[in-house]
C-alpha cells in the first residue's frame, strides 16, 4: 500500500519536473494534463458548510449507548457536526408516552443532555406512535416503530404539548428556539412503509403538531413534510399557507439512487427545482448519502468522491444537507456484527473511519472562501477541482486547499488523468504543499479487511490495523514556484473514484 502511495507522489513529480517553468498554466502544464487555473486574484464566494449543520443516525434509542455517544463526539470534533437527527423520540422502548397522559421524557432529556454537553443540537423528528395513541399495529424496521395516524389528534397534540412544555421548562426557550422540529419521516412512501394513513391525514398531523408546538412558544421552529424524493413540496407548501397552518421550514430527503438512469446532474437539477418550489421557505434536506444502492457503496472510496464531487456542486442552494448516518450503530434491520456491511454510516460499529468520514473531516478543514476556477484546455468525464481559503488576516490566512477529485457514477466512465494546477494572484509568497489522498489504496480500511480475510469480529490486533488503514497520510508535494504570484503543482488520479487534497501554506 506504502509502495503504491508513493509510486502516485514520484508519478505526479516527475510530471511536474518535466515540465518548463516559464508561465502560466499553458506553459507550465504538460501538453497533456488537465489544466485548471485558480484566480486568487478575482474576488472569491462564500464557501458554506452546510454539510456539518446536521448528520442522521438511526433511531433514539441508540442514543443512549455508550458507543453511539463516542462516535457522535468523534463526528462533533473531526467533522464539526452541529445538529443531529434520528427516528423514534416517541417510540415505545422510548417510555415517551407509557398510558392515557402518562408521559416520561427521562430518556430523551438524558441524550439531550448528552447532545448539549458536547456542542451538538438536537433536529427533533416528532416520531412514530406511542401504542397508547396509535390507531393500528402497522410497524416499520427491526425496532417496530408504530406508523399509523393517531387515535385522537386532540391527544397527539397534547402529547406535543408536554413535550414542548418540558423542554422550554428544562432547556430555556433560548436553547429550544435554536432547535428544528421537524414532523414525522416520509409519509409518502409507497406501502405505507413510514406512514400508513393517506396524505390528508398526514396534512391533519402537521397541523395539529404546529400548532400546538407555536402554542407552546411561538418562536420554535416547526417543518415538514420530511418526505422520500422531494415529493410533496409545491402541494405542501400551498396546503399550509391556504390554510394558515404553521411553516418555517420545508424538508424533504434526496439519494442520487432515487434517478434511473443515474447521471451527475441528477441531485442539483432536482434540488435546484425544489428550492423554487418552497420559495419563500428554506429547504432543509434532512436525509441524503451516496445512494440506496444494494449493495451499496459507503463503506468505499465512492462514497468520499461522490461527497467531493456533490458538495462543491450544491453549494449555496440550500442550508441543511445531512448524511444519513454518521455510524454504523443502526438497526433498521438489526444490528450487523460485520464491521464492513455498506452500512450507512461514515463510521464503522468499530469507530473506524471509512472513506466518507476521512472526505468529511478534510472538507471540515477548508475555510470560507471559494477561489474562482477554470478549466483552460480539454475535458474530462469524471475529474474536478475546487479551490478554498481561508480569510485574508485570519490566523489560517495563508493556507489554501486544493481539492481534486476523479467521480462518476457507477457503470459511467473514470478515466486516469493528469491533473496540473496553477493558482495565480497568490498574495502570500513561497509556499509549501502536501498532499492526502483517499483512493483504493489510501484511507480504505475496508481493502485492508478483505485483505485480512474479512473476520466477522476482528481480533484487538486486527482493530488496529484496520483503524491505521483508515488514516490520512500527509506527504509532501512538490509546488513550483512559476512566479512572484504564481505556483503550480501536478499530480496524477487513479481511473477509479478518487480524492487527492493538497494543501498550501506559506513557507
Amino acid at each position: 500500500g506504502k509502495f503504491k502511495e508513493t509510486m502516485w507522489l514520484v508519478v505526479g513529480c516527475c510530471l511536474l519536473l518535466a515540465t518548463t517553468v516559464v508561465g502560466h498554466s499553458a506553459p507550465y502544464c504538460p501538453s497533456s494534463a488537465l489544466h485548471y487555473q485558480a484566480y486568487f486574484d478575482q474576488p472569491t464566494t462564500h464557501w458554506d458548510h452546510y454539510w456539518s449543520t446536521c448528520l442522521g443516525s438511526g433511531h433514539a434509542s441508540l442514543a443512549l449507548r455508550q458507543d453511539y455517544r463516542e462516535h457522535l463526539a468523534r463526528a462533533r470534533n473531526e467533522l464539526g457536526v452541529r445538529y443531529v437527527r434520528f427516528h423514534g423520540s416517541f417510540d415505545d422502548d422510548m417510555s415517551t408516552m407509557l398510558g392515557p397522559d402518562t408521559y416520561s421524557f427521562y430518556n430523551l432529556d438524558n441524550i439531550y443532555d448528552y447532545f448539549l454537553s458536547i456542542g451538538v443540537k438536537p433536529y427533533v423528528e416528532l416520531s412514530f406512535m406511542p401504542t397508547p395513541l396509535a390507531s393500528g399495529n402497522k410497524t416499520v424496521e427491526h425496532y417496530r416503530g408504530n406508523v399509523t395516524p393517531p387515535k385522537s389528534l386532540k391527544a397527539w397534540a397534547q402529547l406535543i404539548t408536554a413535550f414542548a412544555s418540558h423542554l422550554i421548562d428544562r432547556y430555556g426557550a433560548e436553547e429550544v428556539r435554536t432547535w428544528m422540529f421537524e414532523v414525522w419521516n416520509e409519509p409518502n412512501l409507497g406501502g405505507g412503509a413510514f406512514w400508513s394513513g393517506t396524505q390528508q391525514q398526514y396534512y391533519d398531523l402537521y397541523t395539529y403538531t404546529a400548532n400546538a408546538i407555536k402554542a407552546v412558544d411561538s418562536q420554535l421552529r416547526i417543518g415538514g413534510p420530511a418526505t422520500a424524493n422531494s415529493q410533496w413540496i409545491s402541494d405542501f407548501k400551498k396546503y399550509m399557507v391556504v390554510h394558515k397552518v404553521p411553516l418555517d421550514f420545508i424538508s424533504t430527503h434526496q439519494y442520487p439512487t432515487d434517478f434511473s438512469p443515474m447521471t451527475l446532474s441528477d441531485m442539483k437539477t432536482r434540488i435546484t427545482q425544489v428550492v423554487k418550489e418552497a420559495y419563500p421557505y428554506p429547504v432543509y434536506y434532512s436525509e441524503f448519502n451516496s445512494g440506496l444502492f444494494d449493495p451499496g457503496y459507503h463503506d468505499d472510496p465512492y462514497a468520499a468522491a461522490f461527497l467531493m464531487f456533490t458538495l462543491q456542486d450544491l453549494q449555496g442552494l440550500v442550508p441543511v444537507l445531512s448524511y444519513w448516518t454518521f455510524s454504523d450503530i443502526f438497526e433498521e434491520g438489526g444490528m450487523l456484527s460485520a464491521p464492513f456491511h455498506e452500512g450507512f454510516g461514515l463510521l464503522t460499529l468499530y469507530n473506524i473511519a471509512k472513506p466518507a468520514h476521512r472526505a468529511l473531516q478534510l472538507l471540515h478543514q477548508t475555510g470560507d472562501q471559494r477561489v474562482h476556477v477554470n478549466l483552460t484546455n480539454g475535458q474530462s468525464p469524471s475529474a474536478g477541482v475546487f479551490v478554498i481559503r481561508h480569510q485574508r488576516g485570519s490566523a489560517r490566512g495563508n493556507e489554501v486547499m486544493v481539492v481534486v477529485y476523479n467521480f462518476n457514477v457507477p457503470s459511467a466512465p473514470i478515466q486516469r488523468d493528469t491533473v496540473c494546477v496553477v493558482l495565480s494572484g497568490v498574495d502570500f509568497g513561497s509556499v509549501n504543499g502536501t498532499i492526502q489522498r483517499i483512493d483504493s489504496i489510501n484511507a480504505n480500511p475496508r481493502a485492508a479487511w478483505t485483505s485480512m480475510g474479512s473476520p466477522v469480529y476482528p481480533s484487538p490486533k486486527q482493530l488496529a490495523e484496520l483503524q491505521s488503514a483508515s488514516n490520512l497520510h500527509p506527504a509532501p508535494i512538490s509546488i513550483a514556484q512559476i512566479d512572484d504570484t504564481t505556483v503550480g503543482f501536478t499530480l496524477a488520479m487513479p481511473s477509479e473514484p478518487s480524492v487527492a487534497v493538497v494543501t498550501l501554506q506559506s513557507s
